[in-house]
């Protein structure tokens, strides 16, 4: 018993050991990053409330780190004056590139995932 735990438990390491070679959220060459825009435009702390929830990410002080692939992200925008339906939160399918920097902004009531210049 206490051998076919320690072989899971090798296995499962090893995976994790390959998988982080390839992608780290920690590092920005080797995963991409999430900046959130404020109202104003410029960019927001990422937990500023804006945020809901995203899977396999890693929350920084300036940006959110993400594994490149594709991601959704949920957020909530204001509503778009024009519209008579109110939001409760959306998401936005996204993917995303290593080493590359995106902002999640809103856009009309909608959130937008966009290449951060």
């Amino acid at each position: 018993m206490r051998r076919t735990i320690s072989l899971l438990a090798a296995s499962l390491l090893a995976g994790c050991a390959s998988n982080g070679a390839q992608y780290n959220v920690d590092f920005a060459s080797l995963s991409s990053r999430l900046y959130v825009e404020g109202p104003d435009g410029l960019p927001v702390k990422p937990l500023g409330g804006n945020v809901v929830g995203i899977l396999g990410i890693n929350i920084g002080r300036d940006a959110i780190g993400i594994v490149p692939g594709t991601h959704w992200v949920r957020t909530s925008c204001p509503p778009d004056p024009d519209s008579i339906v109110g939001t409760h939160g959306q998401s936005v399918e996204y993917t995303f590139e290593v080493g590359k920097a995106y902002v999640l902004r809103c856009k009309e009531g909608y959130p937008v995932i966009e290449p951060f210049d």
